[in-house]
């Protein structure tokens, strides 16, 4: 049991590129490395905030002197802060997530990866809200995947190197890095600062510019990445696939990123419990950086400044190195089909918001598939819209028990330190 466990840990690694190479020993050597950074991102840290190893006549709280280190002391406090509010609203559901110690362990990887993205300016700018949500994810997985000890006295050095619990703030941090780099940190830049909090809509935690009668969808060319990725997710892939839902949507005057954003930000981590959350991300990191299929769907070439081809070119890249999360998408609004064709605006969006918790991750997966390997043509619909809300309507209900049985897991899950110590 204590193998099995490391297995999503070290799989997720390989598909994310954090290792490569045929052997466990490669892996080891090059996770050592990786530890190796992030623990010299710490140490550096530590020397920075020192504020006694610092000349006093220059880190001076009243000094103006442009070098003084406790201004950069003080921008670091602030985000640790901006990073605080965040976490501590992060998976209350889950008992080892919302613990005071994990939550440490959560802003201190975020805050981190936030210095290494601007070591020269600002590291603030790095930031945004939601992050917090992807690094618990895999702060879970990797917790879970620690290596227990085994039955092979050849295999516990080894299995210690490669995932032992002395390592899981370091491997969290790694596996989080490398999820940013695929795509991922173009969806949160470009967009405003998080800790900004715009006016409240009517429905949800969205800005009420949402919901207005005409968006950037509409008024011209996109201002960021993760809009022009929302763009051709709707106007180009869910109209191809589903022009009757596309045209229902769009009648409505809903704009794709009233409900996109969230999910491709998040990787629909909120759409489910965290037990389907892992089996959903199992199939979109199986797929990573995979070349697109013949006749896959291709974004319409931007002909524009080049500001503008900049911005198409970025989310592009951004699809392209998780390409079945844009099929996914496209494969839960088609869960909720039946709903959505018989509701009118408020509703719909209602709907939309409200979470997708009753679907089947691992049926969400092998329909995205499916939609992409049809390479754009139209998927046959079988089933009526009356028909489909009723298949719907039972899905949730098949579903409802599994649920709870992951939230009484959740509730009741222990490490396995945590499991020898009560025994």
């Amino acid at each position: 049991v204590g193998e099995l466990r490391c297995l999503r840990r070290l799989a997720w690694a390989r598909l994310l590129g954090a290792v490569s190479g045929d052997s466990l020993e490669q892996w080891a050597d090059q996770m050592d490395e990786h530890r190796r950074h992030y623990n010299n991102l710490v140490e550096n840290f530590k020397k920075e905030t020192n504020v006694k190893a610092h000349d006093p006549n220059l880190c001076n709280p009243l000094s103006r002197n442009s070098n003084n280190p406790f201004l950069k002391i003080q921008v670091n406090e602030d985000l640790l802060r901006e990073i605080w509010k965040d976490v501590e609203r992060t998976f209350p559901e889950c008992e080892f997530l919302s613990s005071a110690e994990s939550r440490k362990v959560l802003q201190r990887m975020l805050f981190h990866w936030c210095r290494s993205m601007n070591p020269s300016s600002n590291a603030s700018d790095s930031y945004r809200q939601g992050m917090n949500e992807l690094v618990a994810v895999i702060f879970s997985v990797v917790k879970q995947g620690e290596y227990a000890g085994g039955s092979w006295e050849s295999a516990e050095a080894l299995g210690t190197r490669l995932c032992g619990s002395g390592h899981n703030e370091a491997d969290a941090y790694i596996l989080f890095s490398r999820l940013m780099d695929h795509g991922l940190r173009a969806m949160f830049m470009n967009s405003g600062r998080a800790s900004a909090r715009p006016s409240k809509s009517p429905i949800g935690d969205l800005p009420r510019s949402f919901f207005s009668g005409r968006g950037p969808a509409e008024q011209g060319p996109p201002g960021s990445a993760i809009l022009a990725r929302c763009q051709f997710i709707f106007d180009q892939v869910l109209h191809c696939m589903d022009e009757d839902l596309h045209t229902h949507l769009k009648k409505l005057e809903i704009e794709p990123q009233v409900f996109l954003l969230r999910w491709l930000r998040l990787l629909f981590c909120r759409e489910f419990e965290l037990e389907e959350t892992y089996l959903l991300w199992d199939g979109l990191f199986a797929t990573a950086g995979r070349p697109a299929p013949p006749g896959a769907l291709q974004y319409a070439q931007c002909t524009g400044a080049p500001a503008e081809a900049a911005v198409v070119r970025e989310a592009a890249e951004a699809s392209a190195a998780l390409p079945l999360v844009d099929f996914t998408a496209v494969a839960l609004l088609r869960t909720m089909r039946g709903e959505l064709l018989s509701l009118d605006q408020t509703d719909c969006l209602r709907r939309l918001l409200s979470g997708c918790a009753a679907n089947d991750a691992t049926h969400l997966v092998d329909t995205a598939r499916k939609l992409q390997a049809a390479g754009g043509a139209p998927v046959q619909r079988n089933l009526s819209a009356r028909r489909r809300l009723c298949f719907d309507r039972h899905q949730q209900l098949r579903l409802k028990a599994k649920r709870q049985a992951c939230r009484l897991r959740l509730r009741s899950w222990r490490t396995p330190f945590e499991e020898s110590r009560s025994s």
